[in-house]
Protein backbone atom coordinates (compact mmCIF):
# COMPACT_ATOMS: atom_id res chain seq x y z
CA UNK A 1 0.00 0.00 0.00
CA UNK A 2 1.34 3.48 -1.33
CA UNK A 3 1.92 6.19 1.80
CA UNK A 4 0.07 9.03 1.90
CA UNK A 5 1.74 12.20 2.78
CA UNK A 6 -0.16 15.15 4.49
CA UNK A 7 0.68 18.03 5.94
CA UNK A 8 -1.16 18.60 9.21
CA UNK A 9 -0.66 22.58 8.85
CA UNK A 10 -2.57 22.44 5.63
CA UNK A 11 -5.24 19.79 6.63
CA UNK A 12 -6.22 22.26 9.61
CA UNK A 13 -5.95 25.28 7.04
CA UNK A 14 -8.26 23.56 3.91
CA UNK A 15 -10.55 22.64 6.60
CA UNK A 16 -11.04 25.78 7.84
CA UNK A 17 -11.58 27.23 4.63
CA UNK A 18 -14.05 24.64 3.76
CA UNK A 19 -15.74 25.31 6.75
CA UNK A 20 -16.07 29.32 6.18
CA UNK A 21 -16.75 28.03 2.27
CA UNK A 22 -19.93 26.47 4.09
CA UNK A 23 -20.72 28.89 6.59
CA UNK A 24 -20.40 31.59 4.02
CA UNK A 25 -22.73 30.37 1.58
CA UNK A 26 -25.12 29.48 4.37
CA UNK A 27 -24.76 25.49 3.62
CA UNK A 28 -24.91 22.83 5.84
CA UNK A 29 -22.36 19.74 5.84
CA UNK A 30 -25.16 16.79 5.98
CA UNK A 31 -25.80 15.36 9.10
CA UNK A 32 -25.31 11.70 9.44
CA UNK A 33 -26.69 8.67 11.10
CA UNK A 34 -23.59 8.16 12.76
CA UNK A 35 -23.48 11.55 13.76
CA UNK A 36 -27.09 10.82 15.34
CA UNK A 37 -26.34 7.44 17.25
CA UNK A 38 -22.85 8.96 18.41
CA UNK A 39 -24.79 11.72 20.16
CA UNK A 40 -27.23 9.20 21.15
CA UNK A 41 -24.24 7.56 23.11
CA UNK A 42 -22.84 10.32 24.57
CA UNK A 43 -26.01 11.30 26.48
CA UNK A 44 -26.22 7.79 27.60
CA UNK A 45 -22.91 7.84 29.26
CA UNK A 46 -23.34 11.31 30.95
CA UNK A 47 -23.87 11.90 34.10
CA UNK A 48 -23.44 15.30 35.08
CA UNK A 49 -25.62 18.34 34.25
CA UNK A 50 -22.41 20.04 32.34
CA UNK A 51 -22.90 18.58 29.13
CA UNK A 52 -22.03 19.63 26.16
CA UNK A 53 -20.08 22.37 27.29
CA UNK A 54 -18.31 24.91 25.25
CA UNK A 55 -15.36 27.17 25.05
CA UNK A 56 -14.05 29.51 22.19
CA UNK A 57 -11.05 30.12 21.43
CA UNK A 58 -10.73 33.68 19.74
CA UNK A 59 -7.81 34.89 17.25
CA UNK A 60 -8.13 38.57 16.00
CA UNK A 61 -11.80 38.09 14.48
CA UNK A 62 -11.57 34.17 13.76
CA UNK A 63 -14.00 32.30 16.51
CA UNK A 64 -13.10 28.78 16.93
CA UNK A 65 -15.50 26.75 19.44
CA UNK A 66 -14.99 23.75 20.51
CA UNK A 67 -17.10 21.33 23.36
CA UNK A 68 -16.45 18.86 25.83
CA UNK A 69 -19.33 16.11 25.68
CA UNK A 70 -19.04 16.54 29.67
CA UNK A 71 -17.79 17.99 32.80
CA UNK A 72 -17.62 16.35 35.77
CA UNK A 73 -16.61 18.23 39.07
CA UNK A 74 -14.65 15.76 41.53
CA UNK A 75 -14.87 15.83 45.19
CA UNK A 76 -11.43 16.63 45.35
CA UNK A 77 -11.85 19.84 43.26
CA UNK A 78 -10.39 18.54 40.43
CA UNK A 79 -12.33 18.55 36.99
CA UNK A 80 -12.51 15.52 34.59
CA UNK A 81 -13.59 17.12 31.40
CA UNK A 82 -14.76 13.93 28.74
CA UNK A 83 -15.11 13.10 25.39
CA UNK A 84 -17.50 10.55 24.47
CA UNK A 85 -17.34 8.59 21.34
CA UNK A 86 -19.41 5.63 19.95
CA UNK A 87 -18.14 2.94 21.63
CA UNK A 88 -19.81 -0.10 23.21
CA UNK A 89 -19.33 -3.38 24.53
CA UNK A 90 -18.66 -5.91 21.96
CA UNK A 91 -18.14 -3.53 18.95
CA UNK A 92 -15.54 -3.43 16.48
CA UNK A 93 -13.47 -0.03 16.88
CA UNK A 94 -11.32 0.56 13.78
CA UNK A 95 -7.89 2.17 14.41
CA UNK A 96 -8.25 4.99 12.65
CA UNK A 97 -10.93 6.06 15.38
CA UNK A 98 -8.81 5.58 17.96
CA UNK A 99 -5.85 7.62 16.37
CA UNK A 100 -8.66 10.08 15.67
CA UNK A 101 -10.09 10.08 19.16
CA UNK A 102 -6.20 10.82 20.80
CA UNK A 103 -5.54 13.61 18.39
CA UNK A 104 -9.23 15.40 19.30
CA UNK A 105 -8.24 15.34 22.66
CA UNK A 106 -5.34 16.50 22.05
CA UNK A 107 -6.48 19.14 20.27
CA UNK A 108 -9.01 20.17 22.89
CA UNK A 109 -6.59 19.96 25.36
CA UNK A 110 -4.40 22.73 23.51
CA UNK A 111 -6.94 24.97 23.20
CA UNK A 112 -8.07 24.28 26.93
CA UNK A 113 -4.54 25.09 27.93
CA UNK A 114 -4.20 28.15 25.29
CA UNK A 115 -7.53 29.96 25.73
CA UNK A 116 -7.37 33.08 27.88
CA UNK A 117 -10.93 32.45 28.50
CA UNK A 118 -12.03 29.74 31.35
CA UNK A 119 -15.51 29.98 30.69
CA UNK A 120 -17.58 27.49 29.29
CA UNK A 121 -21.56 27.30 28.92
CA UNK A 122 -23.50 24.99 27.66
CA UNK A 123 -23.53 24.98 23.53
CA UNK A 124 -25.95 26.85 21.98
CA UNK A 125 -27.40 23.46 19.69
CA UNK A 126 -27.57 22.01 22.60
CA UNK A 127 -29.89 24.82 24.26
CA UNK A 128 -32.14 24.40 20.94
CA UNK A 129 -32.53 20.61 21.85
CA UNK A 130 -33.82 22.43 25.09
CA UNK A 131 -31.44 21.56 27.68
CA UNK A 132 -30.41 24.03 30.65
CA UNK A 133 -28.26 26.61 29.62
CA UNK A 134 -24.99 25.55 32.65
CA UNK A 135 -21.61 27.59 33.28
CA UNK A 136 -18.93 27.09 34.68
CA UNK A 137 -15.36 29.20 35.02
CA UNK A 138 -12.49 26.31 35.03
CA UNK A 139 -10.29 28.68 36.96
CA UNK A 140 -12.38 27.90 40.70
CA UNK A 141 -10.99 24.23 39.92
CA UNK A 142 -7.49 22.21 40.84
CA UNK A 143 -6.38 20.25 38.23
CA UNK A 144 -8.44 19.59 35.09
CA UNK A 145 -7.89 16.51 33.51
CA UNK A 146 -9.39 14.95 29.68
CA UNK A 147 -10.17 11.79 28.47
CA UNK A 148 -12.18 9.90 26.17
CA UNK A 149 -14.82 7.19 26.79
Amino acid sequence: MEETNVSLSDLLKKSAKAICYFRNKKKQFPITSGMIEGNKVAERKTISELKEMRGTYKYKKFLIHYSFDEIQIEKSNDLILLEHKNITEGSIIEDWYIQYSILQTAVYRAFLELNPSKEYFTAKFFRKLGYNTNYIDINRYGKRLLFFT
